[in-house]
């Protein structure tokens, strides 16, 4: 039975802890930065209270624990829905490196952060809660920079504004295991909602 039902199994824990996650992001995250993206992007989003910086401009916001060892990201950012293609993999990769390259810096003067193309990425429309939802997995890294990790990010129509909101969790944690931190920034990603 574990041999023939493995994916199912592990689906089903990763879904009951992902379901965990969660409803502990609705009983203690951060209030103000939940505040500051109703205001911005007129979303909710439980995001870990530990997210204590963060940097936004007009369609951008990004939160960060700072953490030296560790270190969870979130990103929120919209750009104009004109056509179907914008739930594609292709379009959201684009969408992302244009967003994140001029927004993310890295260390070094010119250093910038872009998707990790070397490797396969993974897009899944899904539907969560009656809404559907693109999700792009994947690795990021600094170019000029020697930094890396996971990301996960979450499209979403606003068919009202006629925009796309993404919501994305990255980590970068070098020398550690980093699945533990993912699934949490990810949870914070099926706690968005648009008002």
């Amino acid at each position: 039975f574990l041999l023939l039902n493995e994916g199912r199994l592990v689906n089903h824990f990763n879904r009951v802890e992902r379901e965990r996650w969660i409803v502990g992001l609705s009983k203690s995250h951060s209030s103000w930065i939940n505040e500051k993206l109703k205001s911005r992007f007129g979303i909710s989003l439980f995001v870990p209270e530990d997210m204590s910086a963060y940097k936004e401009e007009t369609d951008f916001f990004w939160g960060s624990n700072n953490a030296n060892r560790g270190r969870t990201d979130i990103l929120v950012y919209s750009f104009p829905y004109t056509a179907q293609e914008a739930f594609t993999e292709d379009y959201l990769v684009a969408m992302r490196d244009s967003v994140v390259r001029r927004n993310v810096p890295g260390s070094f003067p010119n250093s910038y952060m872009k998707t990790e193309k070397r490797f396969e990425l993974s897009y899944e429309p899904i539907t969560y809660r009656g809404e559907y939802r693109g999700v792009l997995r994947g690795l990021w890294r600094m170019e000029g920079d020697k930094m890396g990790g996971p990301f996960v990010s979450h499209a979403h129509l606003d068919e009202k504004n006629q925009r796309v909101v993404v919501a994305e969790t990255f980590v970068y944690a070098p020398g550690t295991k980093k699945a533990k931190l993912l699934r949490r920034g990810e949870a914070s990603l099926y706690t968005f909602c648009m008002d």
